[in-house]
């Protein structure tokens, strides 16, 4: 093949600029990505060439077991999907496994890598001439050897992948709310992952890319004592973790994620949410029950009225949301009774709060009384 000059266009850290020469596409994935972006008409981000020249220097050096982990939103399953089309580029022979949360998020990933092997200048001539090798689930590409398994493969992780194999399974987004939000889902999750020992052939690749959903999670660095773990899932993987904020609390990809944007993302994720999935950092269950330092104690009586077939409560003038209260049980005790009550305080308009404020008047009702 002949070798093919392209100028890639890099910035450093204080904004100036450099340029990289590229002259043996044969052995540069950033490259296969510049040239698909480019051809797309997008740019490429520098975040984009770290995780594309990480990809490329483990697989070069013959590590095969690798977890990417990155914020959300930031574009590792559309990476991952060019760096299975330039596996193929590079070996044809090559199987890939890719399993996800669910076989629709498994299937979307081998449709587009089916894409990329159509329209990149350097897989065309990969697409094979039946079409039946080409289905929207899995194809083959045109390869020298013949055998049982197609090039790749979608696959949920909850399905029955006994008898498959492969060269390289990807593990994209296997942890999601609906494989991760309980006790025994979780442990399903882990039981399921070990089946790929039986799936990947000997010197074969894993590649987990993901974000952690929970304290949990099959990503932790360190083992769960609480789960019974003496190691964590993934001990001994090569790990590459890029959080939204560096190390100096800049973005990453300030292109795309500015101040302003962040600061909004925070805003209407929250704290925990905001942590585990654009700082990579899932709290444990039992920190985020409550946060005391945010309770507030009023010095103001509780107000309940009622008018035009409706109950209100308010609290120093504002109208409460809803409200909880909790009494000791012995009502038969002597002396007066002295409710606990917890509120929220919201100046929403009364349709919305009406219907909350009437389903505990009689309980706050005849709490009084007694």
């Amino acid at each position: 093949m002949a070798d093919l000059h392209l100028k890639l266009l890099s910035s450093d850290a204080e904004g100036a600029h450099s340029h990289v020469m590229v002259t043996k596409l044969n052995a540069g994935f950033a490259a296969f990505v510049w040239i698909w972006n480019n051809r797309q008409g997008q740019p490429t981000p520098q975040l984009h060439l770290l995780i594309a020249r990480w990809l490329a220097e483990r697989w070069e050096k013959g590590d095969r077991e690798l977890l990417l982990l990155a914020f959300r939103s930031s574009g590792k399953s559309t990476l991952v999907g060019l760096f299975c089309a330039w596996l193929l580029f590079q070996n044809p022979d090559l199987r890939i496994l890719v399993l996800a949360g669910d076989f629709a998020l498994a299937k979307k990933m081998v449709r587009n890598v089916k894409r990329i092997i159509e329209r990149h200048p350097l897989t065309k001539r990969l697409k094979p001439q039946r079409a039946d090798q080409w289905a929207s689930d899995q194809f083959t590409v045109r390869r020298s050897a013949e055998l049982r398994d197609p090039s790749m493969l979608a696959k949920g992780v909850a399905a029955n992948i006994t008898g498959l194999r492969a060269d390289v399974v990807i593990c994209d987004d296997v942890e999601v709310p609906n494989t991760c939000d309980t006790a025994p889902k979780r442990m399903d999750l882990r039981s399921r992952l070990h089946e790929l020992d039986y799936v990947l052939v000997p010197g074969g690749t894993q590649l987990f890319v993901g974000t952690p959903h929970t304290y949990y999670s099959i990503y932790a660095d360190t083992a769960r004592a609480e789960l019974g773990e003496t190691q964590a899932q993934l001990a001994g993987f090569q790990r590459m973790e890029l959080p939204l904020l560096d190390s100096l609390g800049r973005s990453r990809w300030p292109e795309r994620f500015s101040a302003q944007r962040i600061e909004a993302i925070r805003q209407r994720a929250g704290p925990a949410k905001f942590e585990s999935q654009m700082l990579l950092r899932p709290r444990n269950i039992v920190e985020g029950r409550l946060d005391p330092d945010r309770l507030r104690s009023y010095g103001d009586e509780l107000v309940y009225t009622e008018g035009n077939n409706e109950a209100t409560l308010s609290l120093a003038g504002r109208r409460l949301v809803s409200a909880s209260c909790w009494w000791d049980p012995s009502y038969g005790a002597p002396g007066p009774v002295t409710p606990v009550l917890l509120q929220r305080c919201s100046p929403m308009p009364r349709a919305a709060t009406g219907c909350k404020a009437s389903a505990i008047s009689n309980t706050i009702r005849r709490a009084w009384r007694r």
